[in-house]
């Protein structure tokens, strides 16, 4: 089950955050994957990573982003539909237009042994509205500015990118349930 949000944010909020990411100076960060598993070379994105855990050279690092400060508000508004504990990640997704509709591959965002963690709740908040989407669980909702999905993990999703704007905006938030 999605739990559909619209109109998450006051306006002037998320003016101020396009501002910010859609400027000269925000770092995005290319990955050539959207799935390390994937071999298609059309499944590409950058991303900014707000909050959460990564491997680095050195081996697994928590990373806070210098700009969480500006995105951990959008947690309290999420909390208002659905109580957000213990945060896993936030990430900043950034789909080029690539003149077709492509699909990555469907996935869970967190595993344990290869198997959906049952214990964790997503948040999809769209920056952009445009032909692009998420599929979850094989239905398509598509991307709405200031639109937030909420389902749980156990749900397979995948992105879609979009023909009509120059890039797909979003912010994929995870947490456990019981903090």
């Amino acid at each position: 089950m999605v739990k559909i949000i619209d109109n998450l944010l006051p306006s002037i909020f998320i003016n101020k955050l396009d501002s910010l990411f859609n400027g000269p100076d925000f770092p995005w960060y290319f990955v050539p994957k959207s799935i390390n598993t994937d071999n298609n070379n059309n499944q590409f994105m950058f991303v900014h990573s707000i909050l959460g855990d990564e491997i680095a050279p050195s081996g697994p690092r928590h990373f806070k982003s210098p700009f969480y400060d500006l995105f951990e508000p959008i947690l309290y508004y999420v909390d208002k539909h659905l109580s957000v504990n213990k945060l896993i990640r936030m990430k900043l997704n950034l789909y080029t237009n690539q003149h077709q509709n492509i699909i990555h591959t469907s996935h869970y965002d967190f595993t344990d042994d290869k198997k959906p963690a049952n214990d964790v709740n997503i948040a999809l908040f769209n920056f952009t509205t445009c032909n692009g989407g998420t599929i979850i669980n094989d239905k398509k909702y598509g991307s709405v500015r200031n639109q937030l999905l909420i389902f749980d993990n156990t749900c397979k999703h995948a992105g879609v990118t979009q023909t009509d704007t120059q890039r797909r905006i979003i912010m994929n938030i995870g947490w456990y349930k019981n903090g």
